[in-house]
């Protein structure tokens, strides 16, 4: 195999390019799943602070309503 690589230069940087592609694909999968790892904490720090928030006897503005569905759509969305 040495010496195809010798006689064949393009084909080491064939194969060095298809190497950083693999990498660069297995890190987008890392990168999707902290995305995702990062949703769900997200969401339960929201609800727990609404939870908080509510069992305290304050009403919910609007804009934290607003902001709760949408982390809790988004959190959810992620996870897919």
């Amino acid at each position: 195999m040495s010496q195809a690589l010798d006689t064949l230069p393009c084909i080491k940087i064939i194969a060095g390019i298809a190497a950083t592609i693999l990498q660069v694909v297995q890190d987008v999968h890392t990168n999707k799943e902290d995305c995702q790892r990062l949703c769900r904490h997200a969401e339960k720090i929201v609800v727990s602070l609404a939870r908080a928030q509510h069992d305290q006897g304050v009403d919910e503005d609007a804009d934290l309503k607003e902001d709760l569905e949408e982390v809790t759509t988004y959190g959810s969305a992620a996870v897919i």
